[in-house]
């Protein structure tokens, strides 16, 4: 015959393929032989099958299903699986097994309830199947069959377990009992759909003794034995709680479960307390004592007498009790000194310490320090609450001697807090360090403080470098205006070794003023700084509209430690002013001679060199005082001309 066959597809037809070319896995090929009563079984005797059964009555020997391959020729059947039990059936590969049940039309039942399944996963999904009978075990997880069983054709998923009798499902796990939540924990059975719970809060137990109370299953008389176990019968709950059931058959049976829940009692043992006995040096003094007794005991540590010794301290509280935990205590005793006359001598007498304000008011009650004379004491200085310690009116390192003393500590009134005042914040002063060609050789660093705080800057060493001058004096104030101040520093060789800056070697900064005439300030002020000995010389700004006339001090000064000041005065220059000079009139100016024609001709010559000069402008700022000696010099020229010519006419 022609073999027409697709995989896991409908249109089938007669092959001439033998039964383990038709079903490769041996252990279906065995099951399909048991179902049809054919060792040589066909396509056609799969197409009569309706149940493909597991029963003992057909099957005779256990077997393995790993390859589900030829199970699509039997495309009639509706069940699969046993009710009545038989040899041992072992699934394996359950995603093959859906993807062909899928494709059979007429599949309806999963009868595994005493099949062996490694995960029943893959079963969720299943699209036509509307019974399945699972085997429970502990802990099978069935998360994922929310799908399958939300379905409105699915109508049961049976989980079988042992009930004859009222046989309970008993957990594999066994507890240990708390002691401290008197109980065992709540365990689900199985893992059910998602959505889907136990309903612990509804369970019935067996023994009126045991009650659940959130996640614990409670009975205070529970620790009485040494092992034991809950039982309860419980339902689940969840949207599709009813198509869940218990037991052996589907319709038949219960939607409830019965748990045996065993566990073990295992009584908490207090550890023993171990006490030592040791000197001020840690060495034993005496055999160590091991106490005994019940959880949760408590004991009074005593402290024994010890021969040449007295009890000194403890390095635990003498009141324990016995815990779980192993615990030691070590009782440190001091070497007794034997009895011996007091020498009225060496009784020192006591330091009387005082506590004053500033106003030497008192703040504290005084106290003493006494001991032996020549006993090395500190005064202690305590906090005494809204003051702030501040001196003493002697060392606090003391000698007991036989003399009385006394010291007095005194405490500044502690400023209670007060809200910060936004206009009080000065803005920071930012300090930049840079070498004499102006590039940074250390990052910026910025001073803060509140508006009004005086500060001086600090001159950082930096390694390579030495400090030379600022743009600033170092003394400055914080303002609400940011401020800015660059420090140079001149590079070192490497051969000069480093020495500290002395704080003595700074000099005090040159204020260079600039005013008018008039004193009126015509330019923001300006310093010169530099380390002390330093010669400088103040250099003159141009400014315009003025011109430099003359300084209140020696343009060459030397910095030193105290701050200097120097004013430079300029003059008011007028840019563009017409220069009009004045000259003679007819009468005044004329030149009396006894030719008048040669006096009009001298006065006509004079008068039009004046001419020639009026109009013209004065020096612009800056062209120095030559130009006024030249219109002199030429005004002059012209009248002694004029003169000389007048005379030889004569």
């Amino acid at each position: 015959m022609l073999a027409f066959a697709n995989d896991y597809g409908d249109n089938l037809s007669m092959t001439d393929e033998t039964p383990e070319q038709l079903v490769p896995d041996e252990g279906l090929r065995k099951l399909m032989i048991a179902n049809t009563k054919n060792e040589n079984f066909t396509i056609s005797d799969l197409e009569k099958l309706t149940v493909l059964n597991f029963d003992g009555t057909v099957l005779t020997e256990p077997i393995i299903i790993n390859d589900y391959k030829g199970l699509e020729y039997c495309k009639n059947i509706y069940a699969i699986g046993s009710v009545s039990g038989g040899p041992k059936v072992e699934l394996n590969n359950l995603e093959q097994l859906v993807e062909i049940l899928n494709t059979l039309p007429k599949m309806e039942q999963l009868r595994f309830m005493n099949t062996e399944i490694s995960d029943p996963s893959p079963l969720g999904k299943l699209e036509s199947v509307v019974r399945i009978g699972l085997k429970l075990e502990y802990k099978l997880d069935l998360s994922n069959f929310s799908e399958l069983i939300s379905k409105s054709r699915f109508q049961e998923l049976i989980l079988n377990y042992d009930n004859r009798a009222g046989k309970a499902f008993l957990l594999d796990e066994v507890q240990t009992y708390d002691t401290d939540n008197s109980g065992i924990k709540a365990l689900s059975p199985v893992v059910l759909p998602d959505t889907h719970e136990f309903d612990f809060e509804l369970a019935k137990f067996e023994s009126s003794d045991w009650s659940y109370n959130n996640q614990w299953f409670v009975n205070p008389k529970g620790d009485e034995v040494a092992e034991g176990s809950v039982v309860l019968t419980v339902m689940p709950k969840g949207p599709n709680a009813k198509k869940i059931r218990f037991g052996e058959s589907f319709t038949t049976s219960p939607s409830s479960i019965k748990i045996r829940y065993p566990y073990i009692v295992e009584k908490k043992v207090a550890a023993p307390i171990t006490v030592n006995y040791v000197d001020s040096n840690g060495t034993q003094i005496k055999d160590s004592l091991i106490l005994e007794g019940n959880l949760g005991e408590s004991v009074e540590i005593s402290t024994p007498d010890i021969d040449g010794h007295v009890f000194e301290k403890a390095d635990k509280d003498l009141k324990m009790i016995f815990s779980e935990e192993s615990q030691t205590i070590t009782l440190t005793y001091k070497e007794s000194i034997p009895w011996q006359p007091i020498d009225p001598e060496a009784i020192g007498k006591a330091i009387t310490v005082n506590y004053v304000d500033t106003a030497g008011k008192v703040i504290k009650d005084s106290t003493q320090v006494t001991g032996t004379k020549g006993t090395q004491v500190t005064i202690e200085v305590p906090e005494i609450t809204g003051y702030k310690y501040d001196h003493a009116d002697h060392a606090l390192n003391m000698e007991i001697t036989n003399q009385a003393q006394t010291i007095t500590l005194t405490y500044k009134e502690s400023i209670p807090w007060q809200p910060i005042d936004p206009e009080a914040i000065g803005k920071a002063i930012t300090v930049n360090y840079v070498d004499t060609a102006g590039k940074v050789i250390k990052d910026s660093t910025q001073v803060t403080g509140t508006k009004g705080t005086q500060v001086t800057i600090e001159v950082p060493e930096i390694t390579g470098f030495k400090y030379d001058h600022a743009d600033h004096d170092l003394n400055m104030e914080i303002t609400n205006q940011a401020q800015t101040i660059t420090l140079t520093y001149k590079e070192v060789e490497e051969n000069i070794p480093w020495q500290p800056i002395d704080p003595e070697a700074i000099g005090k900064a040159i204020t260079v003023n600039y005013v008018d005439t008039a004193g009126k300030v015509i330019k923001d002020s300006t310093q010169v700084t530099g380390t002390k000995g330093t010669q400088v010389t103040i250099e003159v700004p141009e400014i315009t509209g003025f011109k430099y006339d003359h300084a209140d001090h020696d343009l060459n000064m030397e910095i030193t430690n105290q701050a200097q000041t120097i004013t430079l005065t300029y003059k008011e220059t007028k840019e563009g002013t017409e220069l009009i000079p004045s000259y003679p009139s007819d009468e005044s100016e004329t030149i009396e001679t006894a030719d008048n024609s040669d006096s009009e001709k001298i006065e006509s010559n004079h008068s039009s060199d004046l001419e020639k000069l009026k109009g013209q402008s004065l020096p612009q700022t800056g062209e120095g005082d030559q130009f006024y000696l030249l219109f002199i010099t030429g005004v002059l020229l012209v009248l002694g001309s004029s003169i000389l010519i007048a005379r030889k006419k004569i």
